[in-house]
C-alpha cells in the first residue's frame, strides 16, 4: 500500500494545539495572548510598524502555521520579555530548555543550525540567555570538549551589538570552569579570524551539501547517525539547483511561485556555507589582545606578533589594543624594543592609532614624539601635538608595572 503523503496543514488550529502540548485549560489563554504578541511583534519586525494594530489575535489562525512566524509566538509564550520557513527565536528556545534543564544536546545542534539559516542569530536574544546557554554548554559533559569550545566561539563571533559581544567575551575569559588553554585557545582564534574547537559532524555534513561536496556529505551525516539517504544529489544537480534558484531571484519575473532556494540560502552558499568566511568583531579582537597577557602570554611577544598584523578595517583595533598593552606592562619592553614597535605603530596606523602612539611614546620616552608628531602628514596631528607642545613638555613616566 503507498504511503499516504502528508501536506502542511491550511490553518493553525489552537485547540488542537492545546490538546497536543497538553496545555491546561487554565493556561489557554495567556498562550492564545502571547502568540497575539508574537504577531503585532512580526509584523513591527517586517514593516517596521504594526500594520494590522495591536494584538491581531483573528490572524492566529492563519499566520502561525508558518513555522517563521510561530517562533514569535513561542518566545512569548516562554516569558520572554524580549524564505521564512526556519521557526523565529530558536537560540532563545534553546535557552528556555537550558534553563529548565531539559536542553539535549541533538536538539541544540538542529536548534542552532537551523537557527543560522534565518540570519540574525541574536534577534530577540537578551544577555543573560545567552549566558545561560554558555552555562549550559560549559557543563555539559555528553558533548565533546572540542565540540563546546566551537559552540562558544561560534555564538561569540555571530554577535553584531558591541556591547553585548564583549560581555559574552568576557564572562568565558572569566570563567573558572574554563581553562586557561582554552581562553588562550579562543582569544587567538578570534585575531586569526579561524575557528576554535571543532564543530559537530551535523554542521560539517550540511556545509559539505551545500558546496555540492556529496562524499563527504554521507560520511560526516553518517558519523552524526542521520538518516541516510536512498539517493544523493550530484554535485552538478545541486550547482544547477543553485543557478536556477538565482536566475528566478535576479530576472525580475514573478509567477507566484517560491524560488527553489531562500535568499538566505544562496547567501550562505555564495559567502560561505554556514559561515565558512570568519568576520570576527572587532571588540573580540581588542578583548583578546588585551587578555591574553593575563592569561600567561608575554606582553613583549604578543605586540610584536600582532602590532600590524591586520590589514583590514579592524587593524586599528588591534593596534590600539596592543599600544594599550605596552602602557599596561611597560617593564616588559626594553628601550631598542620599545622604540622599534612605537616605530612601528606610527607606520602601520590610521590617523587615531597614530596619535595613541604618539602619546604612548611622548609618556614613555619623552617630548621627542610631540616633536615628531609635528611633521605628521594630517594635519590634525600636527595641529594636536602643537597644542600639547605649548604646554608643559611631557616628562617620561617611570617605568613601572601598574
Amino acid at each position: 500500500m503507498a504511503k499516504k503523503k502528508t501536506t502542511p496543514p491550511d490553518i493553525f488550529d489552537l485547540q488542537q494545539f492545546y490538546k497536543q502540548l497538553g496545555i491546561a485549560q487554565a493556561e489557554q489563554q495567556a498562550v492564545t495572548i502571547c502568540f497575539e504578541i508574537g504577531l503585532e511583534h512580526y509584523y513591527r519586525h517586517l514593516y517596521g510598524h504594526d500594520k494590522y494594530g495591536k494584538r491581531p489575535g483573528y490572524l492566529i489562525e492563519e499566520r502561525m502555521v508558518e513555522p517563521y512566524i510561530f517562533g514569535f509566538g513561542a518566545v512569548e509564550a516562554m516569558d520572554v520579555t524580549k524564505e521564512y520557513g526556519v521557526p523565529h527565536g530558536l537560540p532563545v528556545m534553546a535557552a528556555f530548555l537550558a534553563d529548565a534543564g531539559n536542553l539535549h544536546p541533538d536538539v541544540f545542534r538542529s536548534a542552532m543550525i537551523a537557527a543560522d539559516f534565518e540570519g540574525a542569530l541574536f534577534d530577540d536574544w537578551r544577555l543573560d540567555e545567552a549566558r545561560r546557554l554558555f552555562e549550559w554548554l560549559i557543563a555539559e559533559e555528553s558533548m565533546p570538549p572540542a565540540e563546546r569550545i566551537w559552540w562558544l566561539w561560534h555564538i561569540c563571533v555571530n554577535c553584531e551589538d558591541r556591547q553585548m559581544a564583549a560581555l559574552l567575551a568576557d564572562s568565558l575569559l572569566t570563567h573558572r570552569d574554563i581553562t586557561t588553554k582554552t581562553k588562550r585557545l579562543l582569544c587567538k582564534a578570534w585575531l586569526s579570524d579561524s575557528p576554535a574547537g571543532k564543530p559537530p559532524a551535523q554542521w560539517e555534513a550540511l556545509q559539505a551539501l551545500l558546496s555540492g561536496d556529496v562524499d563527504t556529505f554521507a560520511a560526516r551525516a553518517a558519523e552524526a547517525g542521520l538518516p541516510q539517504a536512498e539517493v544523493l544529489p550530484s554535485h552538478e544537480a545541486i550547482e544547477a539547483g543553485y543557478d536556477s534558484a538565482l536566475d528566478a531571484l535576479t530576472d525580475g519575473s514573478d509567477d507566484g511561485e517560491s524560488p527553489a532556494a531562500s535568499v538566505q540560502l544562496l547567501r550562505k552558499v555564495m559567502v560561505g556555507p554556514l559561515g565558512m568566511m570568519v568576520i570576527t568583531p572587532r571588540v573580540l579582537k581588542r578583548t583578546a589582545i588585551l587578555a591574553l597577557p593575563e592569561l600567561g602570554e608575554d606582553p613583549l611577544a604578543l605586540g610584536q606578533q600582532y602590532l600590524g598584523s591586520d590589514k583590514g578595517y579592524r587593524g586599528d583595533v588591534v593596534n590600539q589594543a596592543v599600544a594599550e598593552v605596552i602602557r599596561t606592562y611597560p617593564l616588559h619592553f626594553p628601550a631598542s624594543e620599545l622604540r622599534a614597535l612605537l616605530k612601528r605603530g606610527l607606520k602601520v596606523g590610521g590617523v587615531t592609532t597614530r596619535k595613541v602612539f604618539y602619546q604612548l611614546g611622548a609618556d614613555l620616552l619623552g617630548g621627542s614624539y610631540l616633536k615628531l608628531a609635528t611633521r605628521d602628514k594630517a594635519r590634525s596631528i600636527r595641529d594636536w601635538a602643537k597644542k600639547k607642545m605649548s604646554g608643559a613638555a611631557p616628562k617620561p613616566r617611570t617605568r613601572k608595572n601598574r
